[in-house]
């Protein structure tokens, strides 16, 4: 019986992770759009077309193959775009300017978290013991990760808030977004 019920366990696990390597293909390459390889920065546009791709592939398709904490990365992660992506409309602006590098590289770490914990979910990095200390070790760096990128992107508000109210000048602000680029 015992023998029977590991077997059903096993098949399950297998078909499980099957069906994630191909859920997730779709959001993996949707991401790349915040990939530190290209050569100019995303606009807003482009960042509410891909929350928008992100949230069709959650409820069409991939939700339900996210652990709790991939789920949490990908929460995350498109709070995030969307946030960056709405201060054009609440600015006036019509989506075809960058975002600033600092914006850029915050978002590309949320990304970034997001498919690490979706790598995590597979045990696609790994070359043996799944669950293995190095296994912990990256969900943790992950969710520092994650955790660190949204912070930033606070700190980023803050500063453009003072900019606008003129307690920073634009040198002031571009020295600290300069200091955040190289301390990431």
């Amino acid at each position: 019986m015992w023998r029977l019920r590991r077997e059903h366990e096993l098949d399950i696990d297998t078909e499980l992770r099957t069906a994630r390597i191909e859920a997730f293909k779709r959001p993996w390459e949707t991401l790349k759009v915040l990939s530190l390889h290209n050569v100019e920065a995303p606009t807003r546009r482009d960042l509410d077309h891909l929350v928008t791709e992100l949230t069709n592939w959650y409820c069409d398709e991939g939700g339900v193959y996210l652990t709790r904490r991939s789920q949490s990365a990908f929460v995350a992660c498109t709070k995030s775009i969307r946030e960056v992506a709405g201060k054009d409309a609440q600015s006036g602006g019509h989506g075809q300017e960058t975002i600033d590098e600092a914006v850029d590289r915050q978002l590309y770490d949320l990304g970034s978290a997001f498919r690490t914990q979706m790598t995590l979910d597979l045990g696609s990095r790994f070359e043996s013991d799944f669950r293995s200390q190095r296994h912990v070790q990256y969900r943790s760096e992950s969710e520092t990760k994650a955790k660190n990128a949204r912070q930033a992107l606070d700190q980023i508000e803050v500063w453009k808030d003072l900019l606008d109210r003129g307690v920073l000048t634009k040198e002031e602000y571009e020295v600290e977004i300069s200091k955040m680029v190289r301390a990431t």
